[in-house]
C-alpha cells in the first residue's frame, strides 16, 4: 500500500471514529500514528475523500447521506447561499464552507458550454465565462437548478444581473 493509500484510509478512519474540526487536529493526530503529513498534503487528502464540513466537524459525504435518511448534499440542495456577476466574464458563487469544491465538481460535471473554467476555495467557487452573455445564461443555469430547493434558513437570494433587468436606451 503506498503511503498516500494508508495515509487515506487512516484519515477516513479518523473521521469515521472522532469528531474532527480541523486539519491541523488530522495532521496531529496522523502524526501519534506515526504518519507524516503536512496541512496541505491533507487538505487534499480531505478534497479527495470527499469529506466535508458539517456543523463544525468533518464528515464523508456518504456519510452524511446515511444519516440523514437523505440524498448526498448537491448544489441543487444546501451548498450555495449566494451567487454575484463580476465584471463580464466572472461569476462568483459563495458555499457553504468547505463544500466550494464539490460545488464547482458538480457545475463541471454538467459541461456547460458557457464555462470555461472554475476555481475552488474553501467557500467560494469562481467561475470563469468569455462573455457577458455567457455570464447571463451561466446566473440563469445556476437559478434554474437552485430553485425550489430546500436549502438552510438565511440562504441570500442572488442579486439581479444586467439580464434580468430591461434594457434602457443609451
Amino acid at each position: 500500500m503506498s503511503e498516500k493509500a494508508k495515509r487515506q484510509a487512516i484519515l477516513r478512519e479518523l473521521v469515521e471514529q472522532h469528531e474532527i474540526t480541523s486539519q491541523e487536529q488530522l495532521v496531529q493526530m496522523l502524526s501519534e500514528r506515526g504518519i507524516t503529513a503536512t496541512q496541505a498534503s491533507v487538505s487534499r487528502d480531505v478534497r479527495e475523500l470527499g469529506l466535508i464540513k458539517v456543523h463544525g466537524r468533518y464528515v464523508p459525504l456518504s456519510r452524511l447521506a446515511e444519516e440523514n435518511g437523505a440524498a448526498v448534499p448537491t448544489i441543487e440542495g444546501e451548498l450555495v447561499t449566494n451567487i454575484t456577476p463580476v465584471g463580464a466574464n466572472l461569476v462568483v458563487v459563495h458555499a457553504v464552507p468547505a463544500t466550494a469544491q464539490t460545488v464547482a465538481a458538480q457545475i463541471d460535471a454538467a459541461k456547460l458550454p458557457d464555462v470555461v473554467g472554475t476555481v475552488a476555495g474553501d467557500d467560494t467557487v469562481f467561475i470563469a465565462v468569455p462573455s457577458r452573455v455567457a455570464q447571463g445564461r451561466v446566473i440563469a443555469w445556476l437559478r434554474r437548478t437552485l430553485r425550489g430547493r430546500k436549502g438552510p434558513a438565511g440562504v441570500i437570494p442572488a442579486p439581479p444581473t444586467p439580464e434580468d433587468s430591461p434594457r434602457r436606451p443609451r
